[in-house]
């Protein structure tokens, strides 16, 4: 099917290859136009091809229709390759969560969700294209390595942790200035008596 414009109804009809563009590229490619335009899909008889109509919401001239076209094939590319480096990077980013969250979590790398050979594959996969990646995850390891060494949390280095069997314990009458005592009152403490 050859593209078939409808200034009439404001329409431009045309077909994506199915082989090329799967149901879900479709879809998002769908999603980017739903605001300005009203989108129709439906089956081909020969069922490697998806028959797309895009019906403009406001009045367009014919070269505005060929536009949404062009526009809308560009988005397909576009949601396509997003889909593959997605994917392409997807281990890239669990190893990076998972190490950030064992790290979070006290847990370090051993705990992190990887193994080694997990790791190797990672980095089998990134490509030389990828060292900014590379310098990402080296500078994101170094910084967690950093915060694993550092003092513990049940060290309690400034002593903010230390525990009283009254924790509200009158303080002791201030002298003033006539050499007279001022008297505090005394605090009441919360327990409940059964």
């Amino acid at each position: 099917m050859k593209t078939v414009i409808d200034q009439k109804n404001n329409a431009i009809t045309f077909e994506v290859s199915s082989k090329i563009y799967a149901k879900e590229i479709v879809y998002k490619a769908c999603y980017v136009f739903i605001d300005k335009l009203y989108i129709f899909l439906a089956p081909t008889e020969k069922k490697d091809a998806i028959t797309v109509t895009l019906k403009g919401k406001v009045t367009l001239t014919k070269k505005g229709l060929e536009k949404l076209e062009g526009e809308f094939t560009n988005e397909l590319l576009n949601c396509l390759v997003r889909e593959n480096v997605s994917k392409r990077n997807q281990k890239v980013l669990e190893q990076i969560v998972g190490g950030a969250m064992g790290a979070a979590l006290g847990m370090g790398e051993a705990n992190s969700g990887g193994d080694k050979n997990e790791e190797a594959e990672i980095e089998n996969n990134i490509g030389d294209d990828d060292s900014e990646i590379e310098a990402a995850i080296a500078t994101l390891r170094k910084e967690l390595e950093a915060i694993e060494t550092e003092d513990s949390y049940e060290e309690d280095t400034l002593g903010i942790r230390e525990i009283t069997l009254d924790p509200i314990e009158p303080k002791p009458a201030k002298v003033a200035a006539g050499g007279k005592k001022n008297k505090q009152p005394k605090k009441k403490t919360n327990v409940r008596k059964k």
